[in-house]
């Protein structure tokens, strides 16, 4: 939670601390709550190292935190999967993960509409590209 406070800035916390946008301790709390297994942490890692916020850029970290937190249930981490493996020019593997999304079964698992849009617009760019 904390992690988050920091991604966001200038947010107070119900305990009256607010909270300056601060990267770097955003994903030092991230990677200590990941190695405790927690899955949102290993997702909000691996924007981090996906973006460079707070971190080095590091697009093969981000896929294994991605990977990671996927196998602890966070099914939108197939988005983000999508659109690496997309920038891999890995066209099949992209579309294999933004079609588990997209279809829409997999909206009981924390996936928002928003998700599923993402991943149908992935989808859409995958067949754009592969034509």
């Amino acid at each position: 939670v904390l992690g988050s406070l920091y991604m966001r800035g200038g947010v107070t916390h119900a305990s009256g601390e607010t909270f300056s946008l601060d990267f770097v301790a955003a994903a030092a709390l991230f990677k200590q709550a990941g190695a405790r297994g927690c899955a949102a942490a290993d997702f909000n890692l691996a924007v981090c190292h996906e973006t460079g916020a707070g971190v080095a850029k590091d697009l093969d970290k981000a896929k294994a935190l991605f990977r990671r937190a996927l196998a602890l249930g966070v099914c939108k981490a197939h988005v983000s999967l999508g659109y690496l493996a997309m920038h891999d020019g890995e066209l099949s593997t992209a579309a294999r993960h933004f079609e588990r999304v997209a279809n829409g079964r997999l909206v009981e698992n924390g996936l928002t509409k928003a998700d599923v849009a993402d991943a149908t617009f992935g989808l859409a760019d995958v067949h754009e590209r592969a034509a």
